[in-house]
């Protein structure tokens, strides 16, 4: 049983009924403690039926989850135990998925507060930008305007230069003021000030105007200088740009004579190799020449070679062609295949025909001689050919091959030949023509350079002139300003001793101004005493008639407050009554459905009553809000509570009844009963939280 009672216990505290221990009561008043100290008894009451009506509610709920079948019904102690934890699992379950709608709620918020952080640090970043852009603008602007009246205090400086002319006169005027005594009257005094005042203005006007026309050609003499430094700025660039053209010139110049420079060395290049196939052929010849038996019929064709090609007295390129074919001949040789002789003439066809375009390439000025050589050289092979024709007989095939390997090496040289030397002679013609015009650009930009250095001397010379000038001036622009500061400073000090006769005989006037005028606040004074007297008076009788009502209306709030406390406490006992009553068993014996004298539409119809009063009660405690509770609002209170306890009483009393005649007959209630009763049964709850919050409130005031 102890067991039983502490796992209701704990099912009791998850259910959702201990909101209103978490509820802080606003601070209240003397009056507001004193009825409450007063409905103590009756809220220590209030709290013990809430108690007792949790306990039946959760009987009620437990009998209803058996009704709709979620529940077995229980037989013996370990099935209710069973039931007690099945039911602290539901409840658990649903805490812990509104903790779970927490959570989410929670991470949602999270997010949203961090997308806003997000936002707001995106536009702090922007403010700060803005605010850094407007700094520098101010900035700049703050540095112009220091710029600006720096210029303005040197053209101030300036304008001064130009008053030289009016000092004379100012001084002058200054030693010996102007006194016509034809309009002096009885106060002459006043007339010679009037004279001096005038003579003062007079100068002031001039003075200004003087530094307006100062200020102006001032200003017409910077315009000048700023039009001065950039015609010279622009000759300058001008004179960048020249020397600038003039240095790329050079560099071209450069390229072209390093490109000639290639040109010979490439030509020297090409001689060395010229006379390294001399050499060459030389050396095979004489290894030819020691061979087997078949070399006599080759020195044979040597000697008539020789007796044919040795027309001049030094070797040439022919002659050295000539010893390279017949080092290659080797026309006895029988194992030699007729593809080794015209695989070697084309050998040499090749290597003729790149030393014919690296003479090209080389740009060698002796073209023509080369071309002359090369038909003598021809010439002479077709000669050397013809000879060995007569010798071998014309059906031999190496004479016909000699012949078609020669026409071939001259057509092919000949076509190399052609092409690179027109290809060159272009190249060369264009290079020329290109220094050429080079040259006459190099020249031009010369003297260009030469004339604008004069001018850049001269109009440097020009510039120190005006430097000079313009120190001059200033030094000059710096006596007169402290020639004009001393006497300015004297014509001050002349207008101030003026100006201070003048102020002490306007101050004796204010002097009696202000005397007159303090006799009269005096008078004022006193009169506005004598007028906050006679309010004080009226004031002082006011607050008497004032306190003499409120004592009245003390006496009759005490008697009316007797009156309630006593009315209170006569309800207080009747309550007390009426609790008894209702606590003590009575003697029942039947306890079927029609003995109890309810039905299912009464026990709706009392539920609904219990709602409103609910909702009165709600509505109570919205009209009262933070002010004092007074009595008979709390008894409308603990009459709605009474009313709902008695109904929710009576209510399971029924239920308990219609169930035990249910389970007698073995009949199920109907699903529109079951939804009946779940929708009165949570209605219930909410009375009673509602009811728990309220008294809760009431204790703590």
């Amino acid at each position: 049983m102890r067991m039983r009672e502490e796992k209701e216990q704990d099912i009791r505290a998850m259910l959702p009924f201990d909101g209103a221990r978490q509820i802080k009561a606003p601070p209240s008043d003397a009056l507001e403690t004193f009825v409450s100290n007063m409905a103590q008894p009756e809220l220590t009451k209030l709290e013990a039926d809430i108690e007792e009506l949790r306990k039946q509610n959760y009987d009620l709920e437990v009998q209803l989850r058996i009704v709709r079948g979620q529940l077995p019904r229980v037989q013996n102690a370990p099935e209710r135990q069973l039931q007690d934890e099945v039911m602290r699992l539901g409840d658990q379950v649903t805490q812990l998925q509104s903790e779970r709608v927490q959570f989410a709620t929670a991470l949602e918020e999270s997010n949203t507060l961090a997308e806003r952080l997000m936002a707001e640090k995106t536009t702090i970043k922007k403010e700060f930008n803005a605010n850094l852009e407007e700094l520098k603008d101010k900035l700049v602007k703050v540095t112009h305007e220091s710029n600006e009246n720096y210029r303005l205090y040197v053209d101030q400086k300036d304008h001064n230069v130009l008053l030289k002319a009016d000092l004379d006169r100012i001084v002058a005027i200054g030693g010996r003021p102007s006194m016509d005594m034809s309009t002096a009257t009885s106060d002459g005094n006043m007339s010679i000030m009037s004279e001096r005042d005038k003579e003062l203005m007079r100068l002031t006007s001039t003075v200004f105007q003087t530094k307006v026309d100062a200020e102006k050609k001032s200003r017409e003499l910077q315009d000048e200088l700023d039009k001065a430094k950039e015609q010279i700025g622009k000759r300058d660039d001008m004179i960048r740009q020249l020397l600038s053209k003039n240095s790329s010139t050079e560099k071209k110049v450069k390229e072209v004579e390093n490109l000639l420079q290639q040109e010979r060395s490439m030509y020297r290049t090409y001689m060395d190799r010229t006379d390294a196939p001399v050499r060459h052929s030389e050396e095979d010849g004489g290894v030819n020449r020691s061979g087997g038996d078949h070399l006599g019929l080759q020195s044979q064709i040597e000697e008539l070679a020789e007796r044919h090609l040795n027309v001049h007295d030094q070797r040439s390129i022919s002659e050295s062609v000539a010893q390279l074919y017949s080092s290659q001949a080797d026309l006895p040789n029988a194992s030699v295949r007729p593809d080794d002789s015209i695989m070697s003439t084309t050998y040499n066809n090749m290597s003729l025909s790149f030393a014919f375009n690296q003479i090209a390439v080389a740009g060698s000025g002796d073209i023509d001689q080369l071309a002359r050589i090369a038909d003598v050289l021809f010439k002479k092979l077709r000669a050397t050919a013809g000879t060995l024709k007569a010798i071998l007989g014309h059906a031999n095939p190496h004479v016909v091959e000699l012949e078609a390997s020669i026409r071939e090496l001259e057509t092919s040289i000949h076509t190399s030949f052609v092409e690179g030397v027109g290809s060159v002679k272009k190249e060369l013609d264009r290079l020329q023509t290109q220094l050429a015009k080079k040259k006459e650009e190099v020249s031009r930009l010369g003297e260009e350079v030469t004339q604008l250095q004069s001018e850049r001397d001269r109009f440097a010379t020009d510039l120190e002139k005006s430097n000079n000038l313009a120190e001059r001036l200033m030094a000059e622009k710096h006596t007169i300003e402290r020639e004009f500061d001393t006497e300015l400073e004297e014509l001050k000090d002349k207008l101030v001793k003026i100006t201070r006769e003048r102020d002490e005989k306007h101050r004796l006037h204010e002097e009696l101004k202000d005397k007159l005028v303090k006799i009269t606040r005096e008078r004022d004074e006193k009169h506005r005493l004598h007028e906050e007297l006679k309010d004080k008076l009226v004031k002082i009788t006011r607050e008497r008639d004032e306190k003499h009502h409120l004592h009245e209306e003390l006496k009759g709030q005490n008697a009316l407050l007797k009156e309630d406390l006593d009315r209170i406490s006569a309800i207080a006992e009747q309550q007390v009554e009426q609790a008894v009553s209702e606590f003590t068993p009575a003697p029942s014996v039947v306890t079927t459905p029609a003995a109890v004298g309810w039905s299912i539409a009464k026990c709706a119809e009392r539920l609904d009553r219990v709602d409103a009063s609910a909702n009165n009660i709600v509505q109570l405690l919205k009209g009262v809000g933070t002010l004092p509770v007074l009595p008979h609002t709390l008894e409308t209170m603990m009459t709605f509570g009474r009313q709902a306890r008695d109904d929710a009483y009576k209510c399971a009393k029924f239920l308990r009844a219609f169930d035990k005649e249910n389970q007698s007959q073995n009949t199920i209630m109907s699903d529109k009963v079951r939804e009946t009763l779940e929708k009165e049964l949570k209605s219930i709850n909410k009375v009673l939280k509602t009811t728990a919050e309220n008294a809760r409130r009431l204790n703590t005031k």
